[in-house]
């Protein structure tokens, strides 16, 4: 997934060289410049703000003013299928007896 990428945490990479890249931080809805060492780091590495924010910022922006209702829904579905499994290893058990 392209958008995967914006939410990756800043980071500078190893090497010698001093490269300034823009990275997106999900938290501020806001792209900001760092500088990268050249090598490692994650895909969260624009060559230009522009395509940072254009990349990241809007489609990210509406998960990060729904994060409370779609962590909710992520908690009620693992809820909902922890029960389903409760249920069917229950009747499992009873079918055995």
């Amino acid at each position: 997934q392209t958008r995967g990428k914006c939410w990756n945490q800043l980071n500078n990479g190893y090497g010698s060289k001093n490269l300034t890249r823009w990275y997106y931080n999900y938290g501020e809805n806001h792209c900001y410049f760092f500088v990268y060492k050249g090598q490692g780091g994650n895909r969260n590495n624009f060559n230009y703000r522009d395509e940072c924010m254009e990349e990241c910022r809007y489609p990210t922006q509406y998960f990060v003013q729904r994060r409370t209702q779609i962590l909710n829904l992520i908690k009620s579905y693992r809820s909902n299928r922890d029960m389903k499994k409760g249920k069917s290893k229950t009747k499992l058990l009873e079918s055995k007896v």
